[in-house]
């Protein structure tokens, strides 16, 4: 229970904070209750990032790294969800995938850049594998950067920024 000499505070992203405060106990019917005092402020960033990734497990380690740094996520686990959300979903950027159990990441991004109402969102190229090669056939499917995993999150978040930022700036 709260209690009424101290105050409560919550912190669940850097810069999103709550706090409460016990007013006064009451009561609501026969039952306890008391009347609390909010306060607080969200850092959110309006930015939608769309991960595609089969793997549930890093899709889930990337969404909180980057709900973290106060991006809204979507999320699809094959190139086929990918293709249908994205129109809807309006990101402001998609991390795609390479390795995906229906249709290649490759693929995906072509079929996104084909698409008039889609085909100036950055897509950035997630994948195992290593190599000058993979980089090269990214960026020439319509990708705009290619990160290896295991990604980094100061290092994602970076790439993220500038592409982000680029955009808004266009």
């Amino acid at each position: 229970l709260l209690d009424p000499a101290r105050p409560y505070v919550h912190e669940r992203a850097l810069g999103t904070t709550f706090s409460a405060r016990v007013l006064e106990r009451t009561t609501v019917g026969e039952l306890p209750a008391i009347i609390p005092e909010l306060t607080g402020e969200a850092w959110i960033t309006g930015e939608c990032a769309f991960i595609v990734d089969d793997n549930d497990h890093l899709r889930d380690i990337l969404a909180s790294m980057l709900r973290f740094s106060g991006y809204e996520i979507v999320e699809a686990g094959t190139g086929g969800e990918a293709i249908r959300q994205a129109v809807g979903a309006k990101p402001n950027l998609i991390l795609l995938d390479l390795d995906l159990p229906d249709i290649r990441g490759l693929d995906v991004a072509k079929k996104m850049k084909a698409t008039k109402a889609i085909a100036h969102i950055p897509i950035i190229a997630c994948s195992a594998s290593s190599g000058w090669e993979w980089r090269d056939e990214a960026l020439r499917a319509g990708m705009v950067e290619y990160m290896q995993k295991p990604i980094h999150f100061s290092a994602m978040k970076e790439i993220i920024d500038k592409f982000i930022l680029t955009a808004e700036r266009s």
